[in-house]
């Protein structure tokens, strides 16, 4: 017979790395032993692409704790219930901290196993500690994030599975010509991007910084900056106004959000990545896939992914001339940029897989449900 897997969703709308993971493992999980129904918080991009897979979506309210009342806990909660009744759910699989807290104490009262995904570095403090009595178990997706948990003592409770991505999906419909026609880039020009929300932690004014100094060393390169900015105009307005400031508004390209993202990548030379403390970095793997030679900050997850000298060069964090002089490497020597892009590749395919990160989460389950 079936398991019956209830995915509780943070957020309505398909923001980032996170939501598209969780898309991706809806998409592959077999559905000959597990079949899953999902709760997000209200109607947006999320609940439309799960619905497109011909997955049932509920939609219950889950309001931030900021705005988290005892009428709106308990509300949610009941409504959890009614789904879990509703539709015989076995295990309750919450993709974040906010739907964990409706979901933890549901599961607690129907009996069922709580699986809190845990995606971020950053801690919670008291919040994490009340959220890990409620888990069965504990997913992160790096070591970096299991960091936030070295206090707890039950270390068995805690699996690291990595994100991962389908490979054949960046091997097909790759239209680099269409892009790089789009954006204007000539074919003779070295392209070096970014991708990532336009907020601080991903690391954008490092990468402004850090072509300046490139630029006035190499003049034959583009720089690709995508990504949007979640209606918080203060961030991008602010990156624009950098690069004005520094008088390189032809050379730094502003995409926003792209649905062909892999068409923009593919366009790159050299793919950067100097985002602050990030749990794990999803956009990496996904460079890497496409062969391209990756500089990163050395922080959070990303050593996890990146293999320094092998699989791309890792810099200091907030160190924009580390950036540069690694960017400037890569651009002189396009041997090593092909040797490394096609290393990067082949990790993926051994660590980063869709398939693999499946795999795991269908163990975790078949787990927990012995008890």
């Amino acid at each position: 017979m079936k398991k019956n897997i209830l995915y509780l969703i943070n957020t309505p709308d398909i923001k980032g790395g996170g939501e598209i993971s969780l898309l991706n493992l809806l998409k592959k999980i077999d559905k000959k032993i597990y079949n899953p129904v999902a709760a997000c918080p209200s109607e947006g991009s999320m609940s439309l692409a799960i619905r497109d897979m011909n997955i049932d979506v509920e939609i219950v309210s889950m309001r931030r704790l900021r705005y988290l009342n005892l009428y709106s806990l308990i509300t949610g909660v009941l409504k959890l219930i009614r789904i879990i009744n509703a539709h015989k759910i076995d295990v309750i699989h919450a993709n974040g901290s906010r739907c964990m807290i409706y979901g933890g104490i549901a599961g607690k009262i129907k009996r069922i196993p709580v699986i809190w995904h845990v995606r971020i570095v950053e801690k919670d403090n008291l919040l994490d500690r009340i959220l890990s009595i409620l888990a069965n178990r504990i997913i992160v997706i790096s070591n970096s994030v299991r960091d936030r948990f070295n206090w707890l003592k039950k270390k068995e409770k805690i699996s690291v599975i990595y994100n991962g991505i389908d490979i054949d999906d960046f091997i097909r419909d790759i239209n680099v010509d269409k892009a790089r026609k789009e954006l204007s880039i000539a074919e003779t020009e070295i392209v070096i991007g970014t991708v990532g929300q336009l907020i601080p932690m991903k690391g954008h004014r490092y990468f402004i910084e850090a072509a300046k100094i490139v630029f006035e060393k190499i003049k034959n390169v583009k720089f690709i900056i995508a990504g949007s900015n979640q209606g918080n105009n203060s961030h991008e307005m602010e990156f624009k106004n950098m690069v004005k400031n520094y008088g390189l508004e032809d050379k730094i390209i502003f995409t926003g959000y792209r649905k062909d993202i892999k068409n923009i990548i593919a366009l790159m030379d050299i793919f950067v990545f100097s985002a602050i403390g990030e749990g794990f970095g999803r956009v990496l793997i996904e460079a890497m896939a496409l062969q391209k030679p990756i500089v990163a900050a050395n922080s959070g997850g990303i050593p996890e992914i990146v293999v320094d000298g092998k699989t791309g060069l890792l810099v200091p964090e907030k160190d924009p001339q580390s950036i540069a002089s690694a960017v400037i490497r890569f651009i002189n020597e396009k041997d090593t940029r092909e040797r490394i892009g096609m290393a990067g590749r082949k990790r993926v395919e051994e660590m980063f897989t869709i398939e693999r990160h499946t795999r795991e989460i269908e163990n975790l389950y078949s787990e927990v449900l012995k008890g």
